[in-house]
Parts: structure tokens; C-alpha cells; sequence
């Protein structure tokens, strides 16, 4: 167990939403937040059994310096700058009293008539994350894992591509990785924690659906359901955060999924459902 009360935190937002309906049967509600989250530690430790140093987090949460608690003060875990977010709903111009088809007859308009096109997407920053020197290698402390230093390196130099050497995707080119090092004894990182960041994840979801009036308290509500619509792959964690193992940067399914990470988001999928209401 963890009992500790020397943890610290800040957390700077803005946060807008715009909302508006239109004659023409579109509503959308949409909400973006640019924000900034700092601390030492992104989980309360408090009756909380200390993670292990080889999870994601375990090593980054605990205190590199007990002396000096500001050397783990840097992005949170979760720490996202930029979220956009919008749902919406239209109603297609088909059927009677609609641009399209004004005039059909009432089985036809039954038909053709009242369907409804939603939709909501997310658009978000990638989060950050660590990556260390040797799992032997604690250069600053006999606790914790040693925080590898990165020369010429930038936040933003995650790029997700297909290492022609292994045909596998990865994070990083081996001249990427030859940046990293461990830092001499008694010296911590010149990144420090959380320095880096993953890729973006963003996603949209779509429906259509109407509902028939069969009679008075009973209805037929038939709805088309596409998840993921453009089948984008949100990839996470590497295979490994230490630099100097060989799956360091890699995210191809094929060396990841055994470690237990999240590496992707959902495949499309779709889904046709009916209901009746009675």
C-alpha cells in the first residue's frame, strides 16, 4: 500500500460548444477543448497497490527523486490538447413535404419519406508517454528505471510507418532510435517524463434511420448502424518503452498484442437492426 500526500497537480482549459438547428432538418451540437494537464503522478495512490515498472505508467508514477518531486512534474497520462467532438442529425429532403419527392402518395412516402442521416465523430491529440534506458540501468536511483535521454529530439517526432528492413510499422527509424541513450550515473533524463507523444486517434460513426407508423402505439423503427466509417486504426503503446529493446517504437499486432496493450481501435463495423414498438 501507498500512502503519500506530496503529489501535485495543475490543469488550464478552454472549452467551447456551438449548438444550432436549421430549417432544413440538420441539427449538430459540436464541443472542442484545448487544454493542459501537469502533475507528478496521474493515478491517487492511496490504498493503491504500486504498478509495475513494466506497465505503461508503473515506473513514470512513481517518484524518480523522493527529494525532488518536480522531476516527475510533466504531462499527465491522460493529458490530451486538443479534443473536438460533434454529433448531428439530418433529415434527408425526401417525401412529402420535403425538396425531393413532395408529391408521392402515401405508400410511397411511407417508404421513401422521414429518414434520418447522424453521425458522431471524435478528433483527438495522442497522449504522452515515456520510454527508458535498460531494465538494469537506474542511473538516478536504486528504485526506479532510468529515463533515457534524447538528443535533437522533439514531442511530436512519433510517426507511425513500415520499417522496410522488417516490413513492420513502428513509431520510430533505427537513425530515431540512435538519438536515444542512457544518461551517466547520478544524471536524470534530459526529456524526462511523459516528454513524447502517441499518435492521434479520431473516429466517426454514422447511422440512418426511420421509424413507420403502423397504428396508433405501434411503430417499426429500422436503423442502419456503421461504426468506425472510415476504418481509421488508432495505434497506441509500442511493444516496448526501453530504447534498447527490439521492439522498441514497434506497433505491428504481430509483436504487440502478446503484451497485453491496446494497439488499435475497432475495425468498421455494421449493423442492420429492426424494432417494434408496441
Amino acid at each position: 500500500m501507498v500512502l503519500d500526500s506530496h503529489d501535485f497537480s495543475t490543469y488550464n482549459g478552454l472549452q467551447t460548444v456551438v449548438r444550432r438547428s436549421f430549417e432544413n432538418g440538420l441539427t449538430f451540437q459540436a464541443s472542442y477543448v484545448w487544454s493542459k494537464s501537469i502533475d507528478t503522478r496521474s493515478f491517487d495512490p492511496t490504498f493503491t497497490v504500486v504498478a509495475v515498472q513494466s506497465s505503461p505508467w508503473g515506473a513514470s508514477s512513481s517518484p524518480f527523486d523522493n527529494d525532488n518531486r518536480k522531476r516527475n512534474y510533466a504531462p499527465s497520462d491522460f493529458d490530451l490538447t486538443h479534443v473536438f467532438q460533434g454529433i448531428w442529425t439530418y433529415e434527408l429532403p425526401f417525401g412529402r413535404g420535403k425538396p425531393i419527392a413532395a408529391n408521392l402518395n402515401g405508400i410511397f412516402d411511407r417508404i421513401v419519406g422521414g429518414w434520418e442521416l447522424g453521425g458522431f465523430a471524435i478528433i483527438e491529440s495522442g497522449r504522452p508517454t515515456t520510454f527508458y534506458s535498460n531494465s538494469s540501468d537506474y542511473t538516478l536511483s536504486s528504485i526506479v528505471r532510468t529515463v533515457a535521454d534524447c538528443s535533437g529530439c522533439s514531442p511530436n517526432m512519433l510517426h507511425i510507418h513500415r520499417d522496410p528492413s522488417t516490413t513492420l510499422l513502428t513509431y520510430f527509424t533505427p537513425a530515431q532510435i540512435a538519438q536515444f541513450s542512457t544518461p551517466a550515473p547520478g544524471q536524470f533524463s534530459n526529456v524526462g517524463r511523459n516528454y513524447f507523444r502517441l499518435a492521434g486517434y479520431s473516429i466517426l460513426n454514422l447511422s440512418l434511420a426511420k421509424k413507420f407508423r403502423i397504428k396508433e402505439g405501434q411503430d417499426l423503427e429500422a436503423r442502419f448502424e456503421l461504426h468506425n466509417a472510415l476504418n481509421s486504426t488508432h495505434y497506441d503503446e509500442p511493444g516496448s518503452n526501453r530504447y534498447t529493446n527490439g521492439d522498441f517504437g514497434v506497433v505491428d499486432p504481430l509483436t504487440v498484442e502478446q503484451d497485453g496493450r491496446s494497439l488499435s481501435s475497432d475495425f468498421r463495423q455494421g449493423q442492420l437492426s429492426l424494432r417494434y414498438t408496441f
